[in-house]
C-alpha cells in the first residue's frame, strides 16, 4: 500500500466530487457514455492513487473496463491503468506483471504504430525496472523509444522517464544519455515549459558527474523558462537545484572567498525554494529542499537547525513514499547526530536502515553511500571502544555480516581491517 501524500484542499475537493460522482455514472442504467465514463476515471487515477485508494480505484477501472469492448482505445489505457494500480497492492503484486503484458497485447493488436503504445512499453519499462528487473526493463524502454519514432512528443518523454529511472538507481551517466535525447526530441516541437523541466533534470544528472559549467547553463535555460511561463513549482526546483551546483562548486574550490560566495548563494537559494513551496502541494519538493538545507547547515555546524531540517525531511520523505530519498535522509540525519550527540548506536541503526532499503529498491548508489558511512561510523566506535570492546566486536560484525550478504566485499574488506584494530579479526 503507498503512503498517502497530503492533498491541498482544492485536490481533497476534486477527489471527494470525483468518487460521490463515478459511483453513479458506473451503474449499469446511468445510460452515459462509457467512454466519457472511462476518461473520468483515468483523469483521477493518479490523484486516487496518491491518496492511498488504490483498491476503491482498482473496482472503477474494472467496472469501467467491463462496459467496453476490447477493441477499444479506452479499454487499453484502463488495462493499463490497472497494472499500475495493481503494482501498489500488495496481494495483487503476482498478477501486475500478466496486466501490463495483457494491454500491450491490446496495444500491438489494434494500433501497433501509435504514440499511446510506445507509452505503454515504456510504463511496463518502469516497472520492470522498479522491481530491479534492469536488462529487461532497459529493452522495454529501448523498445518504446523504437515505436516512438515518428512521435517525438512521445520519444521526448519515454527518454526522459529513462533519464529519470536510472538517476533513481545512481547510473548518472546513463541517464545523461536518455535526457540528450529527451532535449533532442523537445527541440523539435513547441513545447518551452517541458524542455524546460527537463533541462532540471538533466542539470542535476550533470552535477552528480562533475559537469558543473554546462549544469549551470542548463539550468539558467530552465530559470528563464520559469520566469517567463509563471512555473511557480519549477522555479522553486531550479532554486534547489541551483543551491546544489553552488554546494558542490564550495567543495570543489580551494579559494575562501569564492568557497564563501558560493555557500552563501546556496543558502540564499534554499530558503527563497522552501518560501515558494510550502505555498504548494509540492511535498516531495518541499522535503528535498529542507534535507539539503539541513545538510548545508550541518556543513556550517549549525547542528540544531540541521537537525530540526532533516527530520522534517524524512517526515516528509516517509508520508510521500519516496524511499529512496527517505533512505538518503536518513544517513544525513545518522551523521548529524553523530556530530551533535555522539550517539553511534543511533546512527548505526538508522544507516543499516537505509542500506536495506537501498538495496531492495535496486539503488545502488545510496547503497554504496549508505555502506561508506556505516564503514567510517564503525572505524569511530573502534577507536571509543575501551569500554565495552566486546559489544563494538558482535556491532561490527553483524554489519559485516549484512554486507556479505548484499554481496558488499570491498566493505567486507574495510570491516575486517577495523576488526584487526580490536585484534579480533
Amino acid at each position: 500500500m503507498t503512503t498517502p501524500v497530503y492533498l491541498s484542499a482544492e485536490q481533497q475537493a476534486d477527489l471527494n466530487n470525483f468518487r460521490t460522482v463515478v459511483k453513479r455514472q458506473l451503474r449499469p442504467m446511468s445510460g452515459i457514455d462509457p467512454r466519457l465514463v472511462a476518461d473520468y476515471v483515468l483523469q483521477h487515477a493518479p490523484l486516487m492513487r496518491a491518496a492511498a485508494l488504490a483498491r476503491e480505484l482498482l473496482d472503477y477501472l474494472m467496472t469501467a473496463r467491463e462496459l467496453l469492448s476490447s477493441g477499444d482505445s479506452h479499454y487499453r489505457k484502463l488495462t493499463l491503468e490497472m497494472a499500475a494500480t495493481m503494482d501498489i497492492l500488495s496481494d495483487l503484486q503476482d498478477e501486475t506483471e500478466a496486466r501490463y503484458r495483457q494491454a500491450l497485447t491490446l496495444y500491438a493488436q489494434y494500433e501497433p504504430a501509435s504514440a499511446d503504445f510506445a507509452l505503454a512499453y515504456a510504463a511496463y519499462g518502469d516497472y520492470l525496472l522498479r522491481h530491479n528487473q534492469e536488462p529487461a526493463g532497459a529493452a522495454a524502454y529501448n523498445k518504446a523509444l523504437d515505436l516512438a519514432t515518428n512521435h517525438p512528443e512521445a520519444a521526448a518523454k519515454i527518454a526522459a522517464g529513462m533519464g529519470r529511472a536510472l538517476m533513481e538507481k545512481g547510473q548518472f551517466e546513463k541517464a545523461i544519455s536518455f535526457f540528450e535525447r529527451a532535449v533532442a526530441a523537445l527541440r523539435q516541437l513547441d513545447a518551452a515549459q517541458t524542455l524546460a523541466e527537463v533541462y532540471a533534470e538533466y542539470a542535476l544528472a550533470l552535477i552528480q558527474v562533475g559537469r558543473l559549467g554546462q549544469a549551470g547553463e542548463f539550468l539558467e535555460k530552465a530559470f528563464e523558462t520559469s520566469q517567463t511561463l509563471g512555473l511557480i513549482a519549477l522555479r522553486a526546483k531550479v532554486l534547489r537545484q541551483r543551491a546544489y551546483l553552488n554546494q558542490t562548486r564550495a567543495e570543489a574550490t580551494e579559494q575562501d572567498t569564492a568557497k564563501h560566495d558560493y555557500q552563501r548563494q546556496a543558502e540564499d537559494a534554499l530558503h527563497e525554494a522552501i518560501a515558494i513551496l510550502v505555498t504548494l502541494p509540492e511535498t516531495n519538493e518541499l522535503a528535498v529542499a529542507y534535507h539539503d538545507l539541513g545538510r548545508y547547515q550541518a556543513q556550517q555546524k549549525q547542528l540544531d537547525e540541521a537537525e530540526s531540517h532533516v527530520r522534517m525531511s524524512c517526515e516528509l520523505f516517509s508520508r510521500t513514499g519516496n524511499r529512496r530519498n527517505f533512505a538518503v535522509s536518513q544517513i544525513t540525519l545518522a551523521q548529524i547526530l553523530m556530530l551533535k550527540n555522539g550517539n553511534i548506536l543511533g546512527a548505526v541503526e538508522r544507516v543499516r536502515q537505509a542500506l536495506k532499503i537501498a538495496a531492495e529498491i535496486g539503488d545502488s548508489f545510496t547503497q554504496r553511500q549508505a555502506a561508506e558511512s556505516l564503514v567510517r561510523i564503525h572505524r569511530i566506535q573502534a577507536k571509543r571502544s575501551s569500554d565495552m570492546p566486546d559489544e563494538t566486536q558482535q556491532q561490527i560484525m553483524y554489519s559485516r555480516h549484512i554486507f556479505e550478504v548484499l554481496r558488499l566485499g570491498e566493505y567486507v574488506n574495510q570491516l575486517d581491517m577495523v576488526l584487526q584494530t580490536l585484534g579480533t579479526a
